[in-house]
């Protein structure tokens, strides 16, 4: 399986996570290596590669402490949370004020790495193997 089907794959996920949750901006996934694996059809509006460079600095002042599960960042208008999919991997919620957080978080628990795992049993993940750029 290519490069090309994992993204399919990821990007339709987040689509049908921002479907249930209408409160979302914009999600993506990227692994700690800083590489974006997918993102939604809103994605674009953001500068994604600025907040995984800002979740790297976080990420690695972590170590101290034995690493990272999650992030979240309240502000005036939503909030901006990154967790821990599986070992590498991360997803990236950007959420207006006033959304159903909780609901967003159960969804994404479950949806997210469901679509890794069968993925990951299809065909061996080539996540780990790709560069910086692109999805």
């Amino acid at each position: 399986m290519d490069e090309e089907v994992y993204s399919f794959a990821l990007n339709n996920a987040l689509t049908e996570i921002r479907n249930l949750c209408p409160g979302v901006k914009c999600s993506f996934i990227f692994n700690q290596g800083g590489k974006l694996l997918a993102g939604d059809s809103k994605s674009t509006n953001y500068n994604v590669e600025r907040i995984i460079e800002g979740f790297e600095e976080i990420l690695e002042k972590s170590k101290v402490i034995g690493g990272l599960d999650s992030v979240t960042v309240e502000a005036k208008e939503g909030r901006v949370k990154i967790s821990r999919v599986n070992d590498d991997t991360y997803l990236a919620t950007i959420v207006e004020k006033g959304a159903d957080f909780k609901f967003l978080e159960t969804v994404s628990r479950v949806l997210i790495p469901t679509v890794l795992r069968l993925l990951e049993k299809l065909a061996p993940t080539p996540q780990k193997s790709r560069g910086k750029n692109g999805y």
